[in-house]
């Protein structure tokens, strides 16, 4: 809207979480070895670049319509599509039976990482 957010602001605390999401699968996908993971991992940093335009619209007043305003930013059926590739990569995994404790290589390190920062970012 144009308008000063103070830094502490929802709506300023969104757009900071999803910034950070797009850095950490930026890097995660360099560390990457495979390509078809790096691709996906690109297409997310996309998409939260897109979600923190649609955060930088949404003025001070409208704080409490941030989150719904940038998941509408994200395209229903790519996230759709998304959830089916993720459905069927954990499908070829063996069970979870403990937390898993993040650990090398890198790029496992880094997509650790990344989802924390997701977490955080999705409330």
């Amino acid at each position: 809207t144009g308008e000063a957010q103070p830094k502490c602001s929802t709506v300023c605390e969104a757009m900071g979480d999803v910034d950070e999401l797009s850095v950490k699968l930026g890097i995660a996908a360099y560390h990457c070895d495979r390509a078809e993971v790096r691709h996906e991992l690109e297409k997310g940093q996309r998409a939260m670049l897109e979600s923190g335009a649609v955060l930088a619209t949404v003025g001070a007043a409208d704080e409490s319509r941030a989150s719904r305003v940038a998941r509408r930013a994200l395209d229903a059926a790519a996230l759709g599509a998304l959830e089916l590739r993720i459905d069927k990569i954990d499908a070829a995994l063996p069970p979870l039976r403990n937390f898993v404790v993040p650990k090398p290589p890198l790029a496992s390190l880094a997509l650790h990482d990344a989802r924390a920062v997701c977490r955080r970012a999705e409330r």
